[in-house]
């Protein structure tokens, strides 16, 4: 077939355009007769001052065959657009070629097949793409794959994937030193050796600075430092007064510091061993403290009943159960006073009975009279002088007749001046003694009762007084000590409770309330 003058020299520039661009990319080591053949051979350009003008146009086939050649590198390299432009033009020249009608079929097949999958394959490009820039590089690698499963072929997707795969090679390596650093962490920190631990978990963070784990793990070491410094602070604190306790042998405060202690450090030895050296001491000191309670019931109701002798047998067990205890003390000193007081009073009475008898042997009624009543003050419940007052009554009323009137008034006036003297004795003591306890000078008001009761050693109220101030100065003694200890205590409740050691501020309120169950101050702290 020969061809149009015109359409060889166009031919011909475009075999030439095309065969320099082949030949800038390489492409030129192929099977067969060379695309530049038709421009060597005879017909072709061959000397270098020959033009274009003077090209004789290459024959049919070669043309056609370059067009082939070319549509089968374009194909080979996935530029399907442009290889279908080849075989169309190829096409042009041999329109009824079989071969190559057939290769146009099936590539506009494949274009439009590629078409079809193109949404497909951008999107697991661009997921992939997403995943990448996440560093996520399994995922990337996954939809890289994807997009390759759709266009096997495609340079693009093949870069890519080989670019992630480098990556997750380094990754894993990366990976297999934060295992090895994360293992030897554990494993320090399992062993207590808390700053080695954090070390190890630092070079961890610093492998995968993306990794939660050994952050959170550092986290954990930093407050677990931060508790053994608060826990070894409480428990020097709860020694150091359970110390103080035990010192004072007050075993019951030091006991519950003990404890307090053991339960912050449950290894510790030292407060375990106090406890158990301390356990027995309490339950002999609750067994001594029941027996104390029981005797002095015991005492009390002897004494309000008047068994001075068996009250103060009982007093004196109870003081030796517990020597420092002023109560047993100071109701064996009333007892005593009780006593010695009773043995006057004895004498008296005898001394009124004798003269009594005297003078009613001596028919002198009316001042035996006299001295029988005097006894009967002394002793009120005693028989004797009762059963003479009845006898001698009539024998007065018979005596008085004889005697004078103005000797009558006389020793009346005398008797009369006596008791008054004494009533106003008696009532200044009385008075000042009542004045000085209700002022609550009780020392001074026990000193005027018993000089009331010196006076008129028969009335009971100073007597009663006596035994009421004692028992109050008893309760005071009592109450300082508690007083002095509960406000020590609380001291140390707040100032622990101020500095936030909770733990030890409670037990300090609580053995406050074992003194003071009442008070509110350590039920809203505890």
């Amino acid at each position: 077939m020969k061809l149009h003058p015109r359409r060889a020299e166009y031919l011909t520039h475009i075999l030439f355009l095309s065969a320099l661009a082949a030949f800038a990319f390489g492409v030129y080591t192929i099977t067969g007769p060379s695309r530049f053949d038709f421009l060597m051979s005879p017909q072709g350009i061959n000397e270098p001052g020959d033009t274009l003008a003077k090209a004789k146009p290459p024959s049919p086939d070669s043309a056609f065959n370059y067009l082939i050649r070319r549509a089968d590198v374009l194909y080979t390299a996935n530029k399907l657009e442009e290889c279908l432009g080849e075989l169309e033009e190829a096409q042009k020249l041999k329109p009824a070629d079989k071969s190559v009608n057939m290769r146009i079929v099936q590539l506009k097949a494949v274009i439009a097949g590629n078409k079809k999958k193109q949404p497909e394959f951008d999107k697991s490009l661009n997921a992939g793409d997403a995943a990448f820039q996440k560093k996520d590089y399994l995922n990337a690698k996954a939809y890289y794959q994807l997009a390759l499963n759709t266009f096997p072929n495609d340079s693009s997707a093949k870069a890519k994937l080989r670019k992630t795969m480098d990556l997750i090679r380094s990754q894993k390596a990366q990976n297999t030193l934060y295992d090895v650093a994360v293992a030897n962490a554990d494993r320090l920190f399992q062993a207590g050796e808390l700053d080695r631990a954090s070390e190890e978990y630092q070079n961890a963070s610093r492998l995968l600075p993306s990794e939660q784990y050994p952050k959170e793990k550092i986290n954990e070491i930093i407050k677990l430092k931060v508790d053994q410094q608060l826990e070894e602070s409480l428990y020097a604190e709860a020694i150091r007064s359970a110390d103080k306790y035990y010192n004072a042998k007050n075993w019951q405060p030091a006991l519950l510091d003990y404890q307090n202690a053991s339960r912050i450090k449950p290894r510790e030895k030292y407060p375990k061993d106090r406890i158990a050296e301390l356990t027995p001491l309490i339950a002999a000191q609750r067994s001594r403290d029941e027996a104390y309670i029981k005797l002095i019931a015991s005492a009390d109701q002897f004494f309000s009943g008047k068994s001075y002798i068996a009250a103060r047998k009982d007093y004196e067990s109870a003081s030796k159960i517990k020597p420092d205890q002023p109560y047993p003390k100071n109701k064996i000193a009333e007892i005593d006073g009780l006593l010695a007081k009773g043995a006057k009073t004895q004498k008296e009475f005898d001394e009124y009975i004798s003269l009594a008898d005297s003078f009613y042997i001596g028919k002198d009624f009316i001042r035996a009279r006299d001295y029988y009543t005097y006894a009967l003050d002394v002793k009120p419940g005693a028989p004797y002088p009762k059963e003479m007052l009845e006898k001698v009554k009539p024998l007065v009323a018979g005596q008085a007749a004889l005697m004078s009137e103005e000797a009558r008034k006389k020793e009346m006036e005398l008797q009369q001046a006596k008791q008054q003297a004494l009533d106003k004795q008696y009532m200044a003591a009385v008075a000042a003694a009542d004045k000085l306890l209700a002022a609550k000078s009780y020392t001074e008001a026990k000193v005027q009762y018993a000089a009331a009761l010196a006076v008129k050693p028969g009335e009971v109220y100073p007597g009663t007084k006596i035994a009421e101030i004692d028992k109050l100065l008893d309760e005071i003694a009592k109450q300082k000590a508690i007083d002095s200890e509960y406000a020590n205590i609380i001291a140390s409740g707040e100032k622990l409770f101020r500095t936030k050691s909770f733990e030890q501020a409670k037990s300090e309120y609580q053995k406050a309330l074992l003194l003071k169950p009442e008070e509110s101050l350590p039920k809203r702290r505890i």
